[in-house]
């Protein structure tokens, strides 16, 4: 799935410390001077939250190995239950797979179409939302990605020029490409066919 058709797959909460400090520090670093400053609406308390709650998630994935096609669907439909307390996405089995995704999103009254991966308006939104507390994520045919917290946006080259959200994914066919907290590009080379999706209603609560 995702990237080169790989999947999603899980990787240890020990990556999840390093990485995500790994490409905190390079977002600082690289995007502050190039792309829209976001920070206001960053909290730490929540991207701490959050990244706690994906850790959480991949470990139980990871225990249960990949029911129905994918633990990449049961992770990102796990953090939004669990860390968000939205159970939307929650099934009788599991957790919507890709496909079901694609299915109920447009029909649902919960989850709005922010717009195009390709757009950087798009971007700038989802990555505001997300530190305003809201689940959003990216979708493909065959991938999904988790949108985090972040203080900035990062410049992708490779991603159309564009400064694009921080993101966790995962992928089973190669679990070194999976990543608990970097730019979104990291799961796309390019945005075409990528859409961004916003759960609306009550939002996670945080603080500074």
């Amino acid at each position: 799935m995702g990237r080169m058709d790989q999947g999603f797959s899980l990787c240890r909460a020990s990556r999840y410390v390093g990485v995500a400090g790994f490409f905190m520090a390079a977002a600082f670093a690289s995007a502050r001077a190039s792309c829209p400053d976001v920070s206001t609406s960053y909290s730490a308390n929540l991207f701490n939250s959050i990244t706690k709650g994906v850790a959480l998630a991949n470990a139980a994935c990871t225990a249960e190995g990949e029911p129905r096609g994918g633990a990449c669907n049961s992770f990102v439909g796990m953090v939004v239950d669990k860390t968000y307390g939205q159970p939307d996405l929650k099934t009788a089995g599991g957790y919507l797979t890709v496909t079901q995704l694609i299915a109920y999103l447009p029909s649902s009254t919960t989850w709005t179409f922010m717009g195009p991966a390709a757009s950087q308006d798009v971007l700038n939104q989802a990555q505001t939302d997300a530190n305003n507390g809201a689940p959003v994520i990216a979708l493909s045919t065959d991938h999904v990605a988790l949108l985090l917290p972040s203080p900035v946006l990062v410049l992708s080259r490779g991603f159309a020029n564009l400064c694009v959200p921080m993101s966790a994914a995962h992928f089973s066919a190669d679990p070194s490409l999976n990543y608990a907290s970097g730019p979104l590009s990291l799961s796309w080379p390019l945005p075409d066919g990528v859409s961004i999706w916003e759960r609306t209603g009550p939002l996670m609560p945080h603080s500074p």
